[in-house]
């Protein structure tokens, strides 16, 4: 599949009912040639685990390639980034309360038992 293939398959056409088009955004394609383009809904379906890397089933690069290109995606991709972010500053220097770890552990052996 070419990447001008994927990419009409990624946008699909302007009529397109299901909302899986969008603009373009800048990017730098030229990595990506040859590499089946995923649809919107695929992105989104594993964005946390892209966050997150613990992707399984498609490949970082995929899921990268979408977003760098897909203007309605993107946005979704940003807020979560700066999410994250944001909850990562917000706790920088606190700990939690030794009775937690404890609890968690120990929720963690139940689970693991059962």
């Amino acid at each position: 599949m070419s990447f001008f293939d994927s990419l009409k398959r990624l946008f699909g056409s302007s009529s397109n009912k299901d909302g899986q088009g969008g603009g373009m955004a800048p990017s730098d394609s030229g990595g990506n040639a040859g590499m089946e383009m995923i649809s919107c809904e695929e992105a989104r379906a594993v964005l946390y685990e892209y966050l997150d890397g613990e992707l399984e089933g498609l490949s970082y690069e995929q899921v990268k390639a979408h977003f760098d290109v897909c203007a309605k995606c993107y946005p979704k991709l940003s807020l979560e980034k700066s999410f994250l972010a944001a909850v990562a500053k917000a706790g920088r220097g606190e700990k939690a309360p030794p009775e937690l770890r404890t609890k968690v552990l120990r929720l963690l052996e139940d689970a693991k038992r059962a």
